[in-house]
């Protein structure tokens, strides 16, 4: 596009060299380019501000992309926006800001930025009760085995060399996004599974875990209790705690304290000691036939079919 010449001159066992001119006279630059390729002006380029779109009731997930390298950003963006929503920061320190402020469903990480590295950034994802279960991959231009065991030892999913196939980021970003949903889906078929599956060898999240069962086990029996009350207990604002049980189960947070109480009321059935009317009220409903509904919804039969 800029008319220029690139050359290579290449001795096997010797070397190579690498050589490129572009004219410098404006006379060489008349007319338009014609190669079907964009150019854009710097004020076109990605920013954060132009970028972030965290909607709580999207349906695509959403990805935090932190890299400094606006021409990096542009390209990720040109790789995953047809399939995601994204958020941008341009460095480690405004990442870490960003992922506590939207808890995106995942992070793609530079390494080597100003500010905090995407060592840091990594570890202080991983060790935070609000972001300990988001996904992250680290990019990085160094791809020797200590920066990849460091990487890992940061907790970091995936660690990919630059520069990286677009394709195989993609299949990262789907895989590790389909673990998560098949976690989310065991959690709403499991009848006996009141609390979500921890993540295994993440203490931040067993934390929140053992909090969120302490919290419902008191207070699911109190028809008042509902979302707000959770958050106030959770310490937690609302939009943190809702994404952060989409996260792990798809649910809101009213649906959560819903569903909870129905799976113990299933349990209760199970057992044959007491009556439907009486397990909906022991369970915080108020209206048996709204138990009677939101059970057939949950568990597609009504709570009479459940035998002993």
């Amino acid at each position: 596009m800029h008319r220029g010449e690139l050359k290579v001159e290449s001795t096997v066992g010797v070397g190579s060299t690498f050589s490129f001119s572009i004219p410098h006279h404006p006379n060489e630059y008349s007319g338009t380019f014609d190669e079907g390729l964009p150019v854009l002006e710097a004020s076109e380029k990605l920013s954060p501000e132009t970028t972030l779109k965290a909607h709580l009731d999207s349906d695509l997930p959403l990805i935090l992309v932190v890299e400094d390298n606006a021409d990096v950003r542009q390209y990720v963006h040109s790789v995953l926006a047809d399939s995601y929503e994204l958020a941008f920061a341009v460095n480690g320190q405004e990442g870490i800001e960003q992922a506590l402020k939207i808890i995106p469903d995942l992070i793609v990480s530079d390494v080597m930025m100003p500010l905090v590295s995407g060592f840091e950034l990594c570890a202080a994802v991983k060790t935070n009760i609000l972001t300990a279960h988001i996904p992250l991959i680290l990019l990085t231009a160094k791809s020797s085995s200590e920066s990849r065991i460091k990487g890992l030892e940061t907790e970091a999913d995936i660690y990919m060399a630059k520069p990286f196939n677009p394709t195989e980021l993609s299949l990262q970003i789907r895989n590790l996004l389909s673990l998560k949903e098949r976690l989310r889906e065991k959690y709403q078929k499991d009848r006996g599974l009141v609390i979500p599956l921890s993540v295994q060898g993440n203490s931040m999240e067993q934390k929140f875990l053992d909090r969120l069962e302490k919290i419902m086990a008191s207070n699911f029996e109190n028809p008042e209790f509902n979302a707000e009350m959770m958050c106030g207990a959770m310490d937690m604002s609302r939009s943190h705690l809702h994404r952060k049980l989409k996260a792990l189960t798809n649910d809101s947070t009213t649906r959560f304290i819903r569903t909870y109480r129905l799976k113990i009321a299933y349990q209760k059935l199970q057992l044959g000691t007491d009556s439907i009317s009486a397990i909906a009220y022991d369970v915080g409903f108020n209206n048996v036939s709204y138990f009677n509904k939101c059970f057939k919804e949950a568990f597609g039969k009504q709570p009479s079919e459940i035998t002993v």
